[in-house]
């Protein structure tokens, strides 16, 4: 059993309007030191593969098929036995 832990952030040419206002709000807050905030997506996979290749290349294809909007975003993907 292996456990892969994925992150889907969008690509640094586009636009996070999410980010701004999350950025703008700890700002208000009193955050000076805060610069920039960029959001993603965070996902915790179990996988029941034979090897942590394996459950690599399907954490993967999982992320080009469905996670992951390869258009806009990019992702990175771990893999650690469970």
């Amino acid at each position: 059993m292996f456990q892969a832990e994925v992150l889907v952030y969008l690509r640094p040419s586009i636009q996070d309007p999410q980010g701004v206002v999350i950025e703008r709000t700890l700002q208000q807050l009193g955050f000076a030191d805060l610069q920039k905030v960029r959001t993603g997506k965070y996902f915790r996979l179990s996988l029941a593969a034979k090897n942590s290749h394996d459950a690599q290349k399907e954490a993967e294809r999982m992320c080009r098929e469905l996670l992951a909007n390869t258009v806009i975003e990019d992702y990175r993907v771990e893999v650690r036995e469970a």
